[in-house]
């Protein structure tokens, strides 16, 4: 009986196992390689509730989703007092994650403003400076070699980079001198030097780093930045390799939130790519927020996921990579207190809560990530709950299988233990011994002869007559 059950679990077992494990690895592929296309990362990948000292953890996450790239920008005027900052974040945190692109961008523009540092004189100009105004161009020798200097720091002696651009969101500072009734440009001094120095800086670029790529960054964000970055988007043709943007499509042209279509949020995309040529593009920096208070919601948000994936895969042969802002959320009552209360809304910009909990969009991420090839296909609840019914009944079926062989085992042997010696039928059994009472000696007593002539009363007139002798 023993053996049988077991025979039995053995075989059981061995059909199985490989039918239950066969889901691992259905699905599973490795990593991304790096140069692999598009890239999908963060742009400033922080910490959870803020914390600096827990970024490396949000690197650890990002890398856990697949993240291959992370772009920063800096104020040129920020970094050129402190170049600690761009040091900090690739000797402490990128080094440690070899599978991490790093894309910076050195704001000579920042938005709508000049970031020249301290060392220059810059004011607006719309005629060329003369040397008596003391007024610095943006194309001014010394300017452009002081940021070639800078650009060896940060290229060559710190290192690492893939990626570099000389602006942020350039169309925003222009966008004073255009005209949205022609759609021209009124003024065109600045802008063309600007360009002079995009282009010199591109060529040293090339000549000295030639694997480092030059982007150009442009404000995509509400319906009339298309406009202005249209009037200006060809003066760059020969400064960058790749043009990049820079959007949070959740605004109307008057800054107030709306919930955009998903054919509406495509519509922003195309209308910028259409601009871009022959040329590559990237997206530098896109949110959206999942704050119910301000309008938001985390299924938009993880909708609004889903439809930047869609459009990756519809370029995926033109995209260089994309970045969503913020992996988690900002602290509550930050950009409040460093910006403006208006701002404070868009602390909900991230995948994950301040303090790590997964949201929508994470889920989002996760699975479109899987579906390009890029993590590992894990399980989905479903399966996970499969699995786990399974285990369990196995895990079951052991102990029952074991129990009732012990069972049957001790049954066995109460048996045993209960039975009697077996009777041998043709043997004649032993009569019992019967001991024989010994007789006491004395007087014998005559007998008593019962005959016609006895009566009771004679017999008892017999023992009296006895009893006195």
């Amino acid at each position: 009986m023993r053996r049988n059950s077991l025979k039995f679990i053995i075989l059981f077992t061995t059909f199985l196992v490989p039918f239950l494990f066969a889901p691992l690895t259905v699905g599973y592929t490795q990593a991304a390689p790096i140069d692999e296309y598009p890239k999908f990362g963060f742009s400033y990948i922080n910490g959870i509730a803020g914390a600096t000292e827990l970024e490396e953890p949000g690197y650890q996450k990002a890398v856990e989703m697949g993240a291959t790239i992370e772009h920063r920008e800096y104020s040129w005027s920020y970094i050129d007092y402190s170049i600690e900052r761009v040091y900090e974040w690739k000797k402490l945190f990128l080094n440690k994650f070899p599978s991490m692109n790093a894309s910076i961008a050195i704001g000579v523009i920042s938005n709508n403003f000049s970031v020249l540092t301290s060392k220059f004189n810059f004011t607006r100009y719309t005629t060329i400076p003369t040397p008596e105004s003391n007024n610095t161009r943006f194309n001014d020798p010394l300017v452009i070699t002081t940021l070639k200097n800078f650009t060896d720091i940060v290229l060559e002696d710190i290192g690492g980079f893939s990626y570099i651009s000389f602006g942020n969101e350039v169309n925003g500072f222009f966008e004073t001198y255009f005209d949205y009734t022609t759609k021209t440009m009124t003024n065109t001094v600045m802008l063309d030097d600007y360009v002079n120095l995009t282009e010199q800086m591109y060529d040293y670029v090339k000549a000295k780093y030639p694997s480092v790529k030059v982007m150009m960054s442009f404000r995509n964000q509400i319906t009339s930045d298309h406009l202005n970055i249209a009037a200006i988007i060809d003066r760059f043709n020969d400064s960058c390799d790749i043009y990049s943007m820079a959007g949070r499509i959740f605004t109307n042209d008057y800054g107030f939130l709306e919930n955009l279509s998903k054919d509406e949020v495509l519509e922003r995309f195309t209308n910028f790519i259409d601009l871009t040529g022959s040329k590559k593009f990237a997206i530098t920096n896109i949110y959206t927020i999942s704050d119910s208070s301000a309008g938001g919601s985390e299924l938009y948000q993880a909708n609004f996921i889903r439809t930047l994936f869609e459009l990756a895969n519809d370029y995926s042969d033109k995209m260089e990579f994309l970045c969503w802002y913020h992996i988690f959320d900002l602290p509550r009552g930050y950009l409040g207190m460093i910006f403006s209360p208006f701002l404070e809304a868009q602390r909900s910009l991230g995948l994950l809560t301040e303090f790590g909990d997964y949201k929508m969009s994470y889920f989002a991420w996760i699975e479109e990530m899987q579906a390009l090839g890029r993590i590992p296909n894990y399980y989905t609840p479903w399966k996970i709950a499969l699995y786990s019914i399974t285990l369990t009944a196995i895990g079951g079926f052991f102990v029952f299988a074991f129990v009732k062989e012990g069972i049957d085992i001790y049954k066995t042997q109460q048996q045993k233990d209960a039975t009697p010696d077996q009777i041998d039928f043709d043997k004649k059994p032993k009569e019992p011994s019967i001991k024989k009472k010994k007789k006491k000696k004395g007087k014998s007593k005559e007998t008593i002869v019962f005959d016609a002539s006895y009566s009771y009363d004679d017999s008892k007139e017999s023992e009296a007559a006895e009893e006195e002798k």
